[in-house]
């Protein structure tokens, strides 16, 4: 090890006011910008290490530096001075020789040891010495000796507080530290204001001779021990204990779920958003049952979209679509809710072993997976695919973990790496970053096996190759929908991005309280940077977004302060405790938004901004708050079961027997009855998670049987009312959702047709019918009646263009961009534009294509051309890579139209047979990719390679 006199004083106090002031900046984010600040946290780190190697731990570094200020400053400088007390013995006496000493009276002092020393600080002052004499705040002690003394000689001692009143000070002045940083993400001023303040009271303590840093080294201590922790092969768990905790986990799910699996069948999933998110799967069932096999593309949705490789899209997940495609959406998507409901029961017992939980703590996690606040309310309210992803929450951690725990075991790789598969393909994006960066801080910690002293252990690089196995067999897995998304990325949606780092909302009186309140109606105020404005709402209006009720606020103080057992019994899972706290705090920072972490963050990573709705990442908080309350009733019940309390009451041994029993069945009652509370929030919903057919229905399925055979596209604002369109095979055109599918950029001409008006509308308000009557639509007053104006709901446009069509190619080329389709009574409702250039072509100038035959994916035209002159033929689909036409068989360029599909046909005019199909090339390929790395998974589970590698002569 470095002496500490190799670094010389000078450069010391430059490491140490660069350590402080960077710190500062990182912390509080102070201009210039937060990059700059960064780069001061980067520097601070290096300078750590170098000081580490060079013998100057960061605690010494940090109380210098922090000294330095502190005395610096005028207005402490006399407290310190005040408290500051040293006491120097000479054994010679008084140092006459020093001209700034004088005589004082004398005073009684401690009585000393035969070397000299203080016993306590709070003792009584005695006789002892002859005289005291005092500079400032040092005082010097004479004690004559009766033998020959020795050689002249100074020690310095401080005076030291009780143990007790130490440790507890300095714990205090730990978590005030940690409570000036949480503070800055609500108030910079706050944070800087608690820092100082922390500061303060630690230096004072310091120079009483209390030692400030005791719970910070303790803290160390624990962690360094941590990285020693037991990876002993965990503890089987026989079959008929395992069924029967299963059990449990299953009677809870079903009683949490059972309000699906018993609706009948005129009640689908509701929501505001659940039939056009969960519209995949109905176009997938209806293209089996009339077709014989799932399409490709999705035509009934505007203009089109994919089906297989679209984001929301959930048809490549077995659990998520599976029951959906044997016995309809209607009844598969009710029943799935509790098939999911379970698999994340499971997911969370299985957790719970590899973590080394014993019994009450692997089945209280199961049942707080499957009562997650943030899970079933976005069921409840209609975001299935985000609620659908939460299920593999615990599926991929464990796993994670298990590749730690198991190094000799091949499952856990595939088990990861599948999780993530069914989580990716589950219909959304948003938790597959979050995900990462869990994965990312456990294998930081486990990768290195070894703690102690100040030189780094090697990584464990075997565990690293595992870990890196299961994301390369996830890749693999996902390559089907992974490939396509990520060629097609610049076509995935014009969504908005984020503004800043979202919606702020107060870390501790909003976003931390939400884990342990269930009342739907807490007040709580949103800052939107978007709009700079602040509103009020109860949690009912955003549950989707916050709530995140995990465990009762009684059954956490219960075991927090009400036991007050605390000592770590299960020593397996020591580092994932600190990881899982670490997790928590950086998820509710992302959850609150506004942190300057995340602000800068989202200003400076673009693809960060598409991930809306901040508040989402406290699903993922309260993920990890679950695995800590688990652990921590875990080491409640070892303690209680698992010590010898005869040792501490052996003249009561029926206390000895019967209170640690009398406790034990305490806590496992209180903690049953902690997670039904949290599961029997199914019940208690504050929406209608089920309801019938949306009243489009009468309409849409009276049009249909009056045009059994026309191809129907109707208008419709908004995107409540998608089943029955599905059901009915209509089109829903120009629904104003803030996410849909982009098309290529048109080849031909400045056209726009995305929004070309169709021939039906449908209008329940009067802006709705005053829209469609602007516009040229006419009432059918044989469609069925609004109850609420007693008018027709269905509207028609004479002139509307029809789906496929012809049009000389020198119209689509001169046409100028121009008509704006929007009126301000939607421009306030949806807060948002359409392009200014979005126009249709002239409907006398084109014609009609009558004769064709429309399959989702493949279309088939009999168009005509017309001679010397080229004519363009099209259909109202969305321009999108993978759509392929021939026309006469051979093969032609496809082009866009105004941002739909079309081709050229050639001048000798005539009659042509023109084929459009969508045949994307990355979904093939990366189906290839799946199936064989799916291949390969299996074999190597199976030990084929061992198998091979022992034939070998």
């Amino acid at each position: 090890m470095t002496d500490s006199t190799i670094i010389p004083p000078l450069a010391r106090r430059l490491l140490y006011a660069a350590i402080f002031t960077g710190s500062a900046a990182l912390l509080l984010g102070l201009p210039p910008p937060y990059s700059s600040a960064v780069l001061l946290g980067l520097l601070v780190g290096a300078l750590v290490l170098w000081l580490y190697r060079s013998g100057h731990p960061p605690p010494e570094v940090i109380e210098s530096a922090a000294r330095v200020v502190w005395e610096s400053l005028p207005v402490f400088g006399p407290l310190i001075a005040a408290g500051r007390v040293i006491v120097r013995f000479n054994r010679d006496g008084p140092p006459a020789q020093d001209p700034h000493m004088k005589a004082a009276v004398p005073h009684p002092v401690n009585p000393y040891t035969e070397k000299g020393g203080v016993r306590s600080a709070l003792s009584p002052l005695s006789e002892f010495g002859e005289g005291i004499w005092g500079r400032g705040s040092d005082v010097f002690v004479h004690k004559p000796y009766r033998q020959t003394p020795p050689a002249p000689r100074t020690s310095v001692y401080r005076l030291r507080l009780p143990p007790v009143v130490e440790g507890a000070l300095s714990l205090a002045l730990l978590l005030g530290g940690l409570l000036a940083l949480l503070a800055v993400g609500e108030s910079p001023a706050v944070g800087a204001f608690l820092a100082l303040l922390v500061a303060a009271i630690g230096i004072t303590a310091r120079a009483l001779g209390a030692d400030a840093l005791a719970a910070p080294r303790g803290l160390r201590r624990m962690l360094a021990a941590a990285f020693g922790e037991d990876r002993a092969e965990l503890e089987s768990v026989s079959r008929r204990r395992a069924a029967l905790e299963l059990l449990i986990v299953l009677v809870f799910s079903l009683v949490a779920t059972r309000r699906f699996f018993e609706a009948g069948p005129t009640l689908q999933i509701s929501g505001s958003e659940s039939e056009w998110i969960t519209n995949s799967v109905y176009a997938a069932y209806n293209g089996l049952r009339d077709y014989g096999r799932i399409p490709l593309w999705q035509p009934l949705l505007e203009f089109g979209e994919p089906l297989l490789d679209n984001p929301v899209g959930f048809v490549l997940n077995p659990f998520s679509a599976g029951l959906s495609l044997l016995i309809g959406p209607a009844q598969g998507l009710k029943y799935t809710v509790p098939l999911l409901t379970l698999l994340a029961g499971v997911g969370g017992w299985l957790m719970g072993w590899t973590l080394g939980l014993a019994w009450p703590g692997r089945v209280l996690l199961g049942l707080l997976m499957i009562g997650k606040g943030n899970m079933h309310a976005m069921f409840n309210t209609g975001y299935f695919q985000l609620a659908a992803q939460q299920v593999y929450f615990p599926w991929i951690i464990g796993g994670a973990m298990a590749i730690f725990r198991l190094p000799g075991r091949r499952w856990p790789v595939a088990l990861t790496a599948l999780a993530f598969t069914l989580m990716f393909t589950s219909g959304n994006l948003w938790y597959v970053l979050p995900m990462l960066v869990a994965l990312a801080a456990l294998a930081a910690v486990y990768a290195w096996p070894v703690g102690g002293g100040r030189r780094l252990p090697r990584p464990d690089w075997r565990a690293l190759r595992r870990l890196a196995l299961a994301g390369a067999l996830t890749v693999g897995l996902s390559a089907m929908l992974l490939l396509p998304l990520a060629i097609n990325w610049g076509q995935l949606g014009n969504h908005p991005p984020e503004v800043s780092a979202g919606w702020e909302i107060s870390v501790w009186g909003a976003a931390v309280r939400f884990y342990f309140d269930p009342n739907p109606y807490f007040p709580f105020e949103v800052y939107s940077p978007q709009f700079h404005i602040t509103r009020p709402y109860l949690m009912d209006a955003l549950q989707e977004f916050y709530y995140s009720f995990i465990s009762p606020a009684w059954f956490a103080a219960l075991i927090v302060v009400g036991i007050p057992l605390y000592r770590a019994r299960n020593t397996r899972a020591r580092r994932f405790w600190w990881v899982a706290w670490g997790l928590v705090i950086v998820f509710t920072l992302w959850g609150a938004g506004g942190h300057p972490l995340f602000v800068w963050l989202y200003e400076h990573i673009p693809a960060l901004r598409g991930w809306r709705f901040v508040g989402r990442a406290l699903g993922v908080a309260s993920f990890f708050l679950a695995a800590l309350i688990a652990m921590r009733v875990d080491n409640l019940w070892r303690s209680l079961t698992q010590t010898d309390w005869r040792r501490y009451l052996p003249e009561r041994p029926w206390w000895a027997g019967g209170l640690p029993l009398l406790a034990a069945g305490g806590l496992l009652v209180a903690a049953g009855a902690a997670g039904w509370q949290v599961v029997a929030r199914w019940n208690i919903g504050y929406n209608d998670i089920l309801a019938p057919l949306h009243p489009d229905d009468a309409c849409i399925s009276w049009l249909r049987q009056q045009r059994p055979h026309d191809e129907l596209a109707v208008w419709r604002f908004g995107y409540r009312a998608i089943t029955t369109y599905m059901n009915n095979r209509a089109r829903a055109t120009q629904i104003y959702a803030d996410f849909e599918m982009s098309p290529l950029p048109s080849t031909l001409g400045r056209v726009n047709l995305t929004a070309s008006l169709p021939e039906y509308g449908i209008a329940w308000t009067e802006g709705e019918r005053a829209y469609l009557l602007d516009r040229g639509y006419s009432i059918l007053p044989d469609s069925p009646i609004v109850e609420q104006s007693g008018k027709p709901c269905l509207y028609r446009k004479d002139d509307a263009i029809s789906y496929a069509y012809t049009v000389p190619l020198g119209v689509v080329l001169t046409a100028e961009p121009g008509g704006d389709l929007v009126d301000e009574y939607f421009l306030l409702a949806e807060h948002k534009l359409l392009p200014p250039d979005a126009i249709t072509l002239p409907p006398e100038k084109t014609t009609p294509v009558t004769d064709f035959v429309r399959q989702p994916d493949n279309i088939w035209l009999r168009a005509m051309g017309e001679p010397g002159r080229f004519t363009v033929a099209t259909v109202q689909e969305r321009a999108y890579p993978g759509w392929e036409v021939t026309v006469n068989g051979q093969p032609a360029k496809i082009e866009s139209v105004g941002g739909q599909i079309g081709v050229v046909l050639p001048r000798e005019g005539g009659e042509f047979i023109v084929h459009f199909a969508y045949r994307p090339p990355w979904l093939f390929r990366g189906a290839v990719v799946t199936l064989v790395t799916s291949a390969l998974c299996a074999a190597w589970l199976l030990r084929l390679d061992r198998r091979l590698r022992r034939k070998r002569p």
